[in-house]
């Protein structure tokens, strides 16, 4: 699984991400195609993978002077492992004959946890992020709001909001107007309440990096709908 240089600066966990989504994913890939030399060299690779991961997260920070941007950044990484264990445990579930890939599952499992503690242990002072659930709930207006929780940053969820509105795929009389209406509720890991002004205004200056880990999941969205 070749991963090109610009795939990996936008998306770290470009090679963990394919590898749980498709390769050891019994919904997408025939397991029993995977030779003992294709798992010998995830074995080998998945140290390399997550070392990478780290080094582009200490990177970036290293780069912010601002701490609410390492904020930012350290709870995207943090919501990115979460995920991904969340497919490899959804993967491990579904795989019960195949014991070599079993081992490379749980293997990835514990490597992503690791990595998920490195992260918590650096930035404990700047995040502090529950479990990612399909719906948390919020108090709004004295009423309980059940709340939408993205896989996206709130600046994430302006862009993919903007677009939606420029190609009338969502209708209404202003972009001004769907944030009103849907930030109450919308969430993501690491923000319970989100600002509708914010997903309005940041969505016209997005920043390039945004723009790619949303047409990332959109691509993923268009692979899944084609089947």
């Amino acid at each position: 699984m070749c991963v090109k240089n610009d795939e990996r600066q936008i998306y770290p966990f470009f090679w963990l991400d394919e590898l749980l989504e498709v390769t050891l994913n019994p919904a997408k890939t025939d397991l029993k195609t995977l030779t003992d030399n294709n798992l010998a060299e995830i074995a080998e690779r998945l140290p390399q993978e997550i070392g990478q991961v780290a080094f582009h997260l200490k990177n970036q920070a290293f780069a912010l002077y601002n701490h609410e941007h390492i904020k930012v950044v350290a709870g995207q990484y943090d919501q990115a492992i979460r995920l991904l264990q969340y497919q490899a445990a959804e993967n491990l579930s579904r795989v019960t004959k195949n014991k070599q890939v079993r081992l490379i599952i749980q293997a990835i499992i514990d490597a992503l946890q690791d990595l998920a503690d490195a992260v918590q242990r650096r930035y404990e002072r700047l995040i502090n992020m529950p479990v990612p659930e399909p719906i948390i709930k919020h108090d709004i207006d004295d009423r309980s709001t059940e709340k939408l929780l993205f896989a996206l940053s709130a600046d994430q969820i302006g862009i993919l909001l903007k677009s939606a509105f420029d190609v009338k795929l969502v209708l209404a009389k202003s972009f001004r107007k769907i944030c009103q209406i849907l930030a109450p509720f919308l969430a993501t890991t690491w923000r319970a309440k989100l600002s509708w002004d914010s997903i309005r205004s940041i969505a016209g200056r997005a920043e390039p990096r945004d723009k790619e880990i949303v047409i990332h999941f959109l691509q993923k969205m268009i692979s899944q709908i084609r089947g």
